[in-house]
């Protein structure tokens, strides 16, 4: 049985599904480098995130942290991510990251930790069926002395699941997001300036279902990890969250290996 609720409070609360990834730059300065989805798996907990938040050209590891309750933490735990060959491999492009028990545990006060049962496929376009996508863009959120995190996210109902002519993508690995304009209504009627969605790689992708006319709503479920975004085509592409099931299960067996 579904459960609704007002969608406005879904928005409202979407930034605790969803937590920033933090590096530094050349001179040392903090920024956004993507954002992250943490999620547990029975006693595993994890954050969920784009390979190239997280890896550089070289598939050297980015140094990353994210917020706290009160004061930032480096994520040192380890990470697995697909290979990705061009030309002959998908760009699957996700990334599982390790996070001690400790950490989890703190994290826990701040964000809410997706579970398998909260996640689902996406569905071909539907009437009433919309696709919500979320993350830290680094316009919002420049760092000028205290960190203070600013989700941002976006409702769209044009879903497309097919790549096309996308280079390096696959259906069976992606689906296509329609975002058009520069400008949105908010949940009062208002305008707002969709920002530059840098930063915003690796966020989420949820899906839920809008009765319009009393803006009621299921409770969202998670259905990809955003990795890129095409200002010509104005299309989100997110890769489907089933792909990272390997990826955990074999972190989960390294893992408990070391333990």
């Amino acid at each position: 049985m579904s459960i609704w609720v007002p969608l406005r409070a879904i928005g409202e609360t979407i930034h605790r599904r969803v937590c920033p990834l933090y590096t530094f730059d050349r001179r040392g300065r903090i920024h956004i480098a993507g954002s992250g989805i943490p999620l547990r798996a029975g006693c595993f907990r994890f954050l969920l995130t784009a390979a190239h938040v997280c890896f550089d050209s070289s598939k050297t590891p980015i140094p990353l942290f994210t917020m706290g309750s009160e004061r930032p933490h480096a994520l040192r735990g380890r990470r697995g991510a697909w290979e990705y060959v061009p030309g002959k491999t998908p760009d699957i492009d996700l990334c599982v990251i390790a996070i001690d028990d400790d950490l989890a545990d703190e994290l826990e006060g701040v964000y809410q930790f997706a579970t398998p049962a909260e996640t689902s496929n996406t569905q071909p376009k539907t009437p009433g069926v919309h696709y919500l996508i979320a993350g830290y863009p680094a316009e919002r959120n420049r760092i000028k002395g205290a960190i203070a995190p600013l989700a941002t996210h976006l409702i769209t109902g044009y879903i497309r699941e097919t790549v096309g002519d996308l280079a390096n993508k696959s259906d069976e690995f992606h689906f296509v997001l329609e975002h058009p304009g520069r400008a949105v209504p908010t949940y009062t009627g208002k305008r707002f300036r969709v920002p530059r969605v840098q930063g915003m790689s690796g966020g989420g992708v949820w899906k839920i279902e809008i009765d319009l006319r009393s803006k009621l709503s299921t409770s969202p479920c998670l259905v990809g990890i955003g990795i890129e975004y095409h200002k010509l085509k104005q299309v989100f592409v997110a890769t489907r969250v089933q792909a990272a099931i390997p990826l955990v299960n074999d972190l989960f067996r390294l893992e408990r290996g070391q333990q």
